[in-house]
Parts: C-alpha cells; sequence; structure tokens
C-alpha cells in the first residue's frame, strides 16, 4: 500500500518514504508509524495501538514512539510547510493532513520481501547515504550483541526508559538538550548505582558541555571536563567490559588530551562488546576523521547514522566526513538531514551552502548563507564572497570580503581565506590565515582537511594548516 501526503509518497510495503526520486533518510520503524497514522487520516490513534503495530515483536516503551513523531513532524513540515501530526493528551495521535491512497506499484517492486534492517536512502546521484532501523535499536542493549554469541559473554539488559530519553537529548547538540542529559543520566545514576551506563552517559554529557562552554579557556568548561573525567572513570569502574563505559572514557580522554587516536582499542574494544552501539561508531569516527582517516571514518560513521538516524551530531558529522572526501552532493543530503534535526542548525546550515557550493549550485549555496545574514553577517559576507567568486564576479566578492573585514565583532579571517582562494589570490588567503587565531583542535583538522584547500597544498606556506598532526603510537593508551 502507497498514500500520499503533499510531495512525499509512503511505501508501507518497503517501509520507506520518498520526495521526488530521492528516499527519505529515515528507518522503517519511523515509516511504520506515519503508514499506521495514514491509514485512518483525522482519526486518533491510541499510543497502545501504534505500539503494538509498529513494534509487534517486542516491549517498547512510549519514548521511542515519542522519537518517531518528533522525526516525522519534522520531516512534515519540510516538505508539506505543516507539523502533520496532532497530539491527543491522553489519548494518542491524530494525522491532521490530507491522505492520498495511491496506485500500488508494479508487481516486481511489491514481490521483493521489505528488510527492517535496511532501507537505502537515494539522492539525485542515486546515492546510499542513510540506512535505520529506528531509533530504539540504538538503546535496545548496553553490551554485546545477542547473549551466547562468545563464551562467557553475559546476557544485556535492556536500557531504561530514561537512559534512552537522555540520549535522544545530548543528540539534539544544544546546551539545554546537554544539561538536561547530564541531569538524567545523573538521577539513573544514583537510581542504579551497579549499572555504568548513567555514569557513562554523564560522562559524555559534561564532556559536551565543556566543549559547548570553551573547553580549558573558561571556568565552566574546566569544571564539566573534571565531571566528564570522574563519571568516566567511574563508569569503567562499575564495569569495564561495558560498551558505555569504554566509550565514554575513550571520548572523554581524547577531548582532555586534545589529540585523537590515543584510544582507539576502547572503541575497538566497545565495539566488539555491542556491535549495535551506535555512540562507539560516532565517537571512533570522529576520531579518525581528526586524523585524517576519511574513508575508515565514513564507515563508522555511515554505520552510526543508520543505527541512529535521529541524531543531529551524527548527521552533522556524516555530512562533514562526505564532505572532506569530496562527495558534495551526498555532503549536501546529509547537510539538509542535519539541519532538519537540529534545533540550532546554523553549522549544518553552512554546511549545506559549502556542499552546494562544492557541487556547482552556486545559486542555491548563495540562498542558503543569505538565510542567516541578521544573525551572523560578517560570517555571511565572507560566505557569499565565495559565491560571487566562484561565479566570476570579482568586484562583487571584493566589495563582500571588505564588508566582513570590518565587522565590529569578530573578523571571520578563515572564511575571508577561503573566499581570497576562490578569487585565485593565495598572498591575501596566507594573509587572512595569518590573522586566525589559535584553534581549537577539532576546527584546526577540519581545517586542514577542507577541499577548498586542495590547490595550495604543495605550497608551504599554508602548511601549518593543511597538516594533520599523526599522534606518537608511544602515547596511544590501551584498556
Amino acid at each position: 500500500m502507497q498514500y500520499g501526503i503533499g510531495p512525499l509518497v509512503i511505501d508501507a510495503t518497503a517501509l520507506a518514504i520518498r520526495a521526488g526520486d530521492a528516499t527519505l533518510p529515515l528507518g522503517p520503524k519511523v515509516v511504520a508509524t506515519l503508514a499506521v497514522l495514514c491509514e485512518r487520516p483525522g482519526e486518533v490513534v491510541g499510543k497502545t495501538e501504534l505500539i503494538e503495530r509498529v513494534w509487534p515483536d517486542g516491549a517498547i516503551d512510549e519514548t521511542s514512539l515519542w522519537q518517531n513523531v518528533h522525526l516525522l513532524r519534522r520531516t512534515l513540515s519540510e516538505h508539506t510547510g505543516e507539523r502533520g501530526i496532532e497530539n491527543v493528551r491522553g489519548r494518542g495521535y491524530r494525522l491532521v493532513l490530507p491522505v492520498r491512497v495511491l496506485p500500488a506499484p508494479p508487481a516486481a517492486a511489491t514481490s521483493r520481501r521489505p528488510r527492517l534492517e535496511r532501507v537505502a536512502v537515494t539522492a539525485a546521484l542515486a546515492i546510499v547515504l542513510l540506512t535505520g532501523t529506528g531509533l530504539s535499536a540504538l538503546f535496545a542493549r548496553h553490551g554485546g550483541g545477542a547473549a551466547g554469541t562468545e563464551a562467557g559473554r553475559r546476557a544485556i539488559p535492556d536500557t531504561p526508559a530514561a537512559l534512552r530519553l537522555a540520549r535522544y537529548y545530548l543528540g539534539r547538540r544544544t546546551l539545554a538538550g546537554a544539561r538536561r542529559a547530564a541531569r538524567i543520566f545523573a538521577r539513573e545514576g544514583a537510581a542504579h548505582p551497579r549499572d555504568a551506563r548513567g555514569p557513562a552517559g554523564l560522562a559524555e554529557a559534561e564532556m559536551m558541555l565543556s566543549l559547548m562552554y570553551g573547553g580549558a579557556s573558561s571556568s565552566s568548561g574546566r569544571r564539566c571536563a573534571r565531571e566528564a573525567e570522574r563519571a568516566a572513570a567511574r563508569a569503567l569502574a562499575l564495569d569495564p567490559s561495558s560498551a558505555a563505559a569504554q566509550t565514554a572514557e575513550a571520548m572523554v580522554a581524547e577531548n582532555l588530551d586534545g589529540r585523537f587516536g590515543l584510544v582507539d582499542s576502547r572503541y575497538r574494544a566497545a565495539l566488539a562488546r555491542d556491535p549495535d552501539y551506535a555512540p562507539a561508531y560516532l565517537r571512533y569516527g570522529i576520531s579518525l576523521l581528526m586524523r585524517g582517516s576519511v574513508r575508515p571514518a565514513l564507515g563508522q560513521l555511515r554505520r552510526a547514522a543508520e543505527l541512529d538516524p535521529s541524531s543531529a551530531v551524527t548527521a552533522l558529522w556524516l555530512a562533514n566526513a562526505l564532505y572532506v572526501a569530496h562527495r558534495p552532493n551526498e555532503a549536501a543530503v546529509a547537510a539538509r538531514h542535519a539541519v532538519t534535526l537540529d534545533t540550532q542548525p546554523d553549522d549544518a546550515r553552512t554546511l549545506l551552502g559549502f556542499a552546494l557550493l562544492g557541487a556547482g549550485h552556486a545559486s542555491a549555496a548563495r540562498a542558503v548563507f543569505a538565510s542567516f545574514l541578521r544573525e551572523a553577517p560578517a560570517e555571511t559576507r565572507a560566505h557569499l564572497a565565495e559565491v560571487a567568486a566562484v561565479e566570476g564576479d570579482v568586484q562583487r566578492a571584493r566589495r563582500e570580503i571588505t564588508a566582513a573585514s570590518r565587522s565590529t565583532a569578530d573578523v571571520p579571517w578563515g572564511d575571508i581565506a577561503f573566499a581570497e582562494l576562490a578569487l585565485g589570490d593565495r598572498d591575501g588567503a596566507y594573509a587572512a590565515l595569518r590573522r586566525l587565531p589559535p584553534l581549537p583542535h577539532i576546527d584546526r583538522s577540519l581545517l586542514a582537511l577542507d577541499p577548498r584547500l586542495d590547490g595550495v597544498r604543495s605550497d608551504r606556506r599554508f602548511d601549518r594548516w593543511t597538516r594533520i598532526r599523526a599522534v606518537s603510537a608511544a602515547r596511544a593508551r590501551t584498556p
């Protein structure tokens, strides 16, 4: 059965949602939730019925359903202009958009058995980007895969709803979300003092807060970093084999040290313990990317996105990896997905603009950059200068660069440097980069990987901005 909602086609058999020729990056459980609502548009469908229909093979709490609805509202809003799903307090959900019943696809297409564990995502160039089984798969287990697959492996308890909710807030990539996640993780850790998952999650939340506060450059950043280190040590002491504990300890160690590649063995041990633990794939992927290992990083980040398609953090890092891998069309698709998920989408929108420009869609990139001219005028002017330079409008590019460099706030010298490179002015780009303040390791690594620097990698003047620092094997830590 297929349904139409505005420009969207919901295939209830293949468990996919299409917009034109592209299949949207939504897990099959998310699609199944919308398919059930499409059966009775305008009617209230009870939460119990939705849970039984979407998850017939296992017990699931309302948190997973709520997360699916949240994703669907964002998707519907992006493609129809309306959230589309109404919450009827105490009863359930109602689809309030018009629904069309569409003709069944040809028999050859419908006869194929639907695969719940994988949904191909195609963009304009038939790109496979994200696959997913819905957010519930991410937190279905704490440790390894199915119990008993290895000698001596312990059974893994189901993850409480509170921890799943905390992970959801952490994945939203906002200060408020990280704070809320930290409170939930701390509360769960106190309520279950023998469970490593509470302090492990707290460690990740506190580390994220530390980075948001500016890390070692602020007292709040230093305080959160200390809290993260203590929580990670507590989690590891509770259960040294826990995937959550090992991932948290590795993430905190790398960020406290400021260098990546020191604790690969921790990530590998976490993934051996639990091959479905998305945070380990995400953090390991970031670590690999920061060292310039782009292809392996892509593999890790794709898997993280498969397991957790509703994480704004994961979507943004996947978009970054695709961008530096010289895949701008795929990066644009991933960045658009990140924009729909992120409640503070400036980074995702900016990356979307870069990806569109790299793919040759200058007018679309200009529209993206211009959308936050009021919020960040200097950065926007520099981005618009780069677009003008790519289009060959040298005079306009120079005007925009002048406007950006005269900003009364912080001048975006890095963005100005890229505009100068687009104009072919290496001397101007070098002068702009020399005025950049010291960058955090993550920003420095992403700068070094940026495809726009490819033309100057042989120029020794740019060496400090195009070189990825290696990690000494002697310094690498082992569990």
